[in-house]
């Protein structure tokens, strides 16, 4: 494959990236042959059984998070020569952290938890009781929506939510025993 060849595969990969996971519904097996594989003796038929392959394996890494050393290892029993095994490699460096952020904010559609924070407050005076040992549970949440719906809002702000309680020792017995069932 020739430099020229190498930066055709990576603009079809490219490409790809932006028709799935960037949502770009005009890059199209047309748009490709049009624009990238001009000129060139590639059929229709050939760039589209290349596209397949090349969007399963990236929907594949994509999807499981494959670090470079499993990628590169599932690739050499790809039908991809060599020099295009290369390529796809740099590029799957390049765009792996990108990748799984976006799967990540596609796949939350409710608030995530962001903080999580408590402590253990112990009472031992009071003015109608000399002594007390009542412990008391703190807890303290943020809340927020996912991170696409932060980043498209138009306001600046934060939008997080925080939330505080406190829980005596049977409220806290009662949460631990639920949460071990």
């Amino acid at each position: 494959m020739s430099t020229s060849s190498s930066a055709q595969f990576r603009a079809l990969l490219t490409g790809i990236y932006r028709r799935v996971y960037e949502g770009n519904d005009q890059i199209t097996l047309q748009f490709l042959m049009d624009n990238v594989f001009k000129g060139t003796d590639i059929t229709a038929e050939e760039l589209g059984r290349l596209c397949t392959v090349c969007e399963k394996v990236l929907r594949r890494a994509g999807f499981e998070d494959w670090d470079v050393t499993n990628f590169d290892a599932i690739m050499e029993q790809s039908p991809l020569t060599e020099e295009q095994r290369d390529v796809f490699s740099k590029f799957w460096r390049a765009h792996r952290a990108k990748i799984h952020s976006l799967l990540v904010d596609k796949s939350s559609w409710d608030n995530e938890l962001v903080r999580f924070s408590w402590r253990i407050d112990l009472q031992t005076k009071s003015k109608t009781v000399a002594e007390l040992d009542d412990p008391t549970a703190i807890l303290e949440f943020a809340i927020a929506p996912p991170t696409s719906l932060q980043s498209s809002a138009a306001s600046g702000e934060a939008s997080e939510h925080v939330v505080r309680f406190e829980m005596d020792q049977r409220q806290l017995a009662h949460a631990v025993h639920e949460f071990n069932k």
